[in-house]
């Protein structure tokens, strides 16, 4: 991959919003911003955006002295998350086609990123799932794998999102999927000590995907492959 220099304002922009998030200082905030700008400068073209969250996340826990920044935010907006479980049970049981309503509902849990977004709504997006329109080809191509996949990787992204993903789980047949996590906290991001919390190892296999970053990127992922393939 090639790092795409529209990627800098982004980073830029998640260091100020996630400083701001934390510390009212504006001292604090433009230490931060500062040293954030200087590892964008050691950029190389196959450097991976995501990574810069741990980055960030690491200069704000460094600064403030004290760990796992997010975790207060990540409670409190899973119990948010929580609360509109009975809704989506609803719209997928009274669903024609509850596996295609809970991609929907997947989908619509997407937009719980404090990294790319942090000023979505919840009960907004869980209202829109209706609206949700799927590219017809995609899904087509997408159902013929989930039919005839033996074992299925679903890569968890944030915690929050993860009771959307409950769903999708179920639907696609839980004794077959393997739910992976990151290997430590970033951002709101899923570990496995939010999955014990949900139970999500009590309904499918789940494992740490050896990433520390928001995202799976390649070079970071150490323990999915070692993990899968003696399943198959």
């Amino acid at each position: 991959m090639f790092f795409d220099p529209q990627c800098i304002p982004c980073i830029l922009k998640q260091a100020y919003n996630s400083a701001s998030l934390f510390t009212d200082s504006k001292e604090i905030q433009l230490e931060i911003l500062k040293s954030v700008c200087a590892r964008v400068a050691e950029i190389k073209p196959d450097s991976a955006a995501p990574w810069f969250s741990t980055v960030i996340q690491d200069l704000i826990e460094d600064r403030l002295k004290i760990s796992d920044v997010y975790s207060e935010i990540k409670e409190k907006n899973l119990k948010i998350a929580l609360s509109f479980q009975p809704v989506i049970e609803e719209k997928i049981s009274l669903s024609e086609y509850p596996l295609i309503e809970s991609i929907k509902a997947a989908i619509a849990g997407n937009a719980i990123d404090y990294g790319a977004n942090p000023d979505f709504n919840i009960s907004k997006e869980v209202h829109k799932i209706g609206e949700i329109n799927l590219d017809e080809p995609t899904l087509h191509n997408f159902l013929n794998s989930v039919i005839n996949a033996k074992i299925i990787l679903y890569i968890g992204d944030n915690t929050e999102e993860a009771v959307f993903d409950i769903f999708l789980i179920k639907a696609l047949g839980p004794e077959r999927v393997v739910f992976a996590v990151r290997s430590r906290p970033v951002l709101n991001d899923i570990t496995i000590k939010e999955c014990k919390q949900l139970k999500i190892d009590e309904l499918c296999e789940v494992v740490e995907s050896g990433s520390r970053i928001a995202g799976t990127d390649i070079s970071h992922v150490i323990s999915i492959s070692l993990l899968i393939l003696p399943m198959w």
